[in-house]
């Protein structure tokens, strides 16, 4: 059996600049939540593209509410003086926006909603961001799912979010 991981590590560089931070906290945002998950986990399916995708041992989503509740997520937000990146590790370690700070301006689009539709090999996806996109049809099986990550002060300055 092959067993692949994925590692995606951002690190804000700090050396000789001030205000290098790494926080982790809740953010409240209106979230459409996911239904149960089929109590069986597929081995093979029909995707969306008619292709087979293999997403044993998940199982698959496909209940979504039309109406949206606030939601507590963690946020993992790293910071230097020019940018700041957000990830979510509760939404599959999604780099889930970033601006540039002297102007404000995004340049990864920050959603301001968790809204979840059937798009991904599991079932639910979320748009905004960035996300790993790799496998048979794209969009991972842990695109919904959280995810292990670990933050760091580096011994240099930098701080880094490893997912």
């Amino acid at each position: 059996m092959k067993r692949t991981v994925f590692l995606l590590t951002l690190i804000l560089a700090g050396t000789a600049l001030p205000a290098v931070t790494i926080r982790e906290n809740k953010e409240t945002m209106a979230t459409y939540p996911l239904g149960s998950p089929d109590t069986v986990p597929v081995i093979v399916r029909s995707s969306f593209w008619d292709r087979s995708a293999k997403v044993y041992p998940y199982s698959f989503l496909d209940v979504f509410s039309s109406s949206a509740v606030e939601r507590d997520w963690s946020v993992v937000r790293l910071e230097n003086p020019y940018i700041e990146v957000s990830v979510m590790p509760e939404v599959g370690g999604k780099v889930w926006g970033a601006k540039e700070k002297s102007t404000g301006k995004e340049f990864i689009y920050t959603n301001d909603a968790v809204k979840f539709r059937e798009i991904a090999l599991r079932g639910p996806w979320t748009s905004g961001g960035i996300e790993f996109n790799f496998g048979l049809v794209g969009h991972t099986c842990n695109t919904a799912t959280a995810v292990d990550y670990i933050t760091k002060k580096n011994s240099d300055g930098s701080v880094s979010c490893v997912v």
